[in-house]
């Protein structure tokens, strides 16, 4: 008797523009491997019209960030949604569905070949996203302690325009007596 053994392995896809599909239909990744270049945006889009929850997540293990969560992460997709991921750096890949890890046509993988690519700026701006929420913090944090200082040391001073629209008298007010003054006279207001 004659034994024959056969390899089977699935097809691979290339990518020849910067972004590239693939299909989630019932319980496969169609195509399941493929091989694109620093740059490229994979799109995972759920096809077929079935009841299952999928994801596309990289394995435990493989592909995490900083914090340890997967790099590649989409979390639950029903029929019809999409889930794309811009690869800026060369290397292997692996993703799976998380809600179906054991079955094979569920477990893919992406090669990234070429150069690092500096990945955009998600606001388009300078980079620096944070830089003017801070700035506008610091500046309402200076003024509120400026006022606040100028007014307890006595020093804060405000126009207020008498009955005749011409008159503007200079008041200043005393924390420790508690009352607005015009200068060179006695005291106007006690506050209380």
């Amino acid at each position: 008797m004659f034994l024959q053994t056969i390899h089977f392995s699935p097809p691979v896809a290339n990518a020849s523009s910067s972004m590239y599909a693939v299909g989630i239909v019932d319980d496969a990744f169609e195509p399941l491997h493929i091989n694109i270049t620093t740059g490229t945006t994979v799109t995972w889009t759920y096809v077929s019209t079935g009841h299952e929850i999928h994801t596309v997540t990289s394995p435990s293990g493989t592909n995490q960030t900083q914090t340890g969560t997967p790099l590649i992460n989409s979390g639950q997709l029903s029929p019809g949604q999409s889930f794309s991921y811009a690869f800026y750096l060369p290397g292997y890949y692996p993703y799976q569905c998380q809600v179906h890890p054991t079955i094979p046509k569920m477990n893919g993988w992406v090669m990234v070949t070429g150069n690092p690519v500096t990945s955009p700026s998600p606001n388009n701006g300078p980079g620096n996203s944070w830089l003017l929420p801070a700035v506008i913090v610091a500046l309402a944090g200076t003024l509120a302690i400026a006022t606040w200082t100028l007014v307890r040391h006595g020093r804060y001073t405000r126009s207020q325009t008498s009955s005749d629209p011409l008159t503007t008298i200079r008041l200043s007010y005393s924390l420790e007596k508690r009352a607005w003054f015009e200068p060179g006279k006695k005291c106007i207001a006690i506050v209380y």
